[in-house]
């Protein structure tokens, strides 16, 4: 069998998280070299991975042993690293958002598909348990034709998560690139493709960031769906739910959690996400991203929707802005 040979570039939670599940691919896929300016992280990557340290990314991608990189840094340098790693001939995987402008996202879709390299983007929410089991009841028809989504995910603040760069907008790009663009990209899975935007909000409560923390979104698609996003983290109770409307049923969600089936015609069931037989996530897409690579086949989220959250994030701050519906393109 043959091994693609992967780089990490960024080795924080979400490189760490990455490495990790890119480590049980192996034989078909092995962890070879990490990056990361932060001289204690990096160290301790390579170290865990048993991989090749290199504090400078063109370092990394002039290793023969690496035949694929993994983006896993803030969003802003999600390009530059793109394109570095299309002219060394290097596939890419690259952790959402594709970019933080519509703009980059052209740029790097034209350099991979000019070097004739793959390009992947880690949308990895459609493949979480829950989520990728509601796709399949919608794609298998269950609930008719879907035609509207609602969908709030508001927490206290990053907690945990918080980074200095996630609470710059020029790095992170505000709470919808470095979050929701998630949320963005499953209604899309659901609907189809994105029309306009129309979003309104503010910053209320959490003055540590330099962006609004609180975000309402109605989204108009093709074929007259609809969808609403509030989208934030300016509520002291977290909340994370979803409702799908189809015109033969409908599908209640909290999350990552159980979720709620009812046909018009049936029972309402109860679905329990750690009762089904599923890859991990971000196995999942990595799973997905190497056999792209050594099958040479086409990956399973491109770039071109990668590109379309991208669009929908920047329309609902160019709304925001002139307070009023603006196109997704």
């Amino acid at each position: 069998m043959a091994t693609l040979g992967l780089g990490i570039v960024g080795c924080g939670s979400m490189g760490r998280s990455l490495a990790t599940n890119a480590k049980a691919l192996e034989p078909m896929a092995k962890v070879v070299a990490v990056c990361d300016t932060d001289e204690q992280a990096l160290r301790s990557a390579a170290e865990e991975f048993s991989a090749k340290p290199f504090a400078d990314p063109a370092e990394l991608l002039a290793c023969d042993e690496v035949q694929a990189v993994v983006i896993a840094t803030p969003g802003d340098s999600h390009c530059a690293l793109c394109l570095q790693a299309a002219q060394a001939q290097k596939h890419v995987f690259c952790e959402k958002p594709m970019a933080l402008t519509v703009q980059e996202c052209d740029q790097m879709i034209a350099a991979c598909e000019e070097a004739g390299v793959k390009l992947m983007i880690g949308h990895v929410l459609r493949y979480i348990p829950a989520f990728a089991e509601m796709l399949r009841i919608v794609r298998e028809g269950e609930i008719g034709k879907p035609f509207a989504m609602q969908t709030t995910r508001v927490s206290s603040g990053w907690g945990g998560a918080r980074k200095q760069w996630r609470d710059v907008r020029a790095t992170s790009g505000g709470v919808l690139f470095e979050v929701s663009v998630h949320e963005l990209d499953f209604m899309c899975c659901v609907l189809g493709e994105p029309q306009a935007v129309h979003c309104i909000g503010g910053q209320y409560v959490d003055q540590t960031v330099d962006y609004e923390d609180l975000l309402l979104l109605n989204i108009s698609f093709e074929n007259n769906g609809v969808g609403h996003l509030a989208a934030g983290l300016a509520s002291a109770l977290r909340t994370y739910d979803g409702k799908i409307w189809g015109t033969e049923g409908t599908i209640f969600h909290r999350g990552w959690g159980k979720f709620t089936v009812k046909r018009f015609d049936g029972e309402e069931r109860e679905v329990d996400p750690q009762e089904l037989e599923q890859e991990y996530g971000v196995q999942r897409e990595l799973r997905e991203f190497v056999e792209a690579v050594l099958e040479d086949k086409p990956v399973t989220i491109p770039g071109a929707e990668g590109r379309r959250a991208v669009a929908m994030c920047q329309a609902a701050y160019r709304s925001l802005a002139s307070g009023r519906p603006e196109r997704v393109s």
